[in-house]
């Protein structure tokens, strides 16, 4: 063969693996993030989800590897705003054809929460980013990220009260159904006590029970003026 022919066998060569060359999909397609904010008595908690396309993984936050990268969630520091520590869940072990042992890794749909506090007012938003590497079963692709927002709604505020107080909204029920049940049994009591006595015999106890009354130390200043007013 001669070297216009090799040449041009070799340029046939570079534009068919050219044309057969599949781009890298991006760090959004791969990776869906929603985050919100849920009201907690420290300030609120972060919450992450993070959804990734299918037949795609990436390690955990605890890889395990250290040549791996590890998926994280970065927050963007803003005025009156402290960042707890996240917690991150459990990686799942797989084997994967490019690695000899199982990897660490997350797949499907995964949540990180974060603990946040606000100095003041803070700001109106929160904002930040998970930053991962994203790899199938035959390639690992570039480190990427993906941002998110999550807004600070008025509905989520947190009411701080002193003494320990809670808002209404937020007591327990079982107060409600304790204090409903406690005043169903008093009347069930008095009603079987009108049953067994009779109306008469409960008329004397409660104008007895009312005399009685009087006798406390409290009444003693009291008398001379309620038997002068008689009088």
């Amino acid at each position: 063969m001669n070297r216009l022919g090799f040449g041009l066998a070799a340029a046939a060569v570079f534009l068919a693996g050219a044309a057969g060359a599949v781009p890298a999909p991006s760090p959004a397609t791969l990776l869906k993030v929603e985050a919100r904010l849920a009201p907690a008595a420290s300030g609120g908690v972060l919450v992450v989800e993070a959804t990734l396309a299918s037949d795609w993984h990436v390690n955990s936050h605890k890889p395990s590897e250290d040549y791996l990268i590890a998926t994280s969630v970065r927050i963007d520091p803003a005025g009156g705003l402290r960042a707890g520590e996240p917690k991150y869940p459990e990686g799942r072990m797989k084997k994967f054809s490019f690695a000899e042992k199982p990897l660490s890794v997350y797949e499907g749909t995964f949540t990180v929460s974060m603990p946040l506090s606000f100095d003041g007012a803070g700001p109106s938003e929160v904002s930040g980013a998970v930053e991962f590497q994203a790899c199938n079963d035959t390639q690992c692709l570039a480190p990427a990220s993906v941002p998110f927002r999550a807004s600070r709604s008025s509905s989520a505020a947190v009411v701080k009260l002193s003494g320990g107080a809670v808002p209404l909204s937020q007591a327990p029920k079982g107060s409600e159904n304790a204090a409903s049940t406690a005043v169903a049994g008093a009347s069930q009591d008095f009603g079987r006590l009108l049953e067994r006595r009779g109306v008469f015999v409960v008329l004397i106890l409660l104008f007895a029970g009312g005399l009685a009354l009087n006798l406390t130390p409290c009444v003693y200043p009291v008398i001379p003026l309620t038997v002068s007013f008689f009088g």
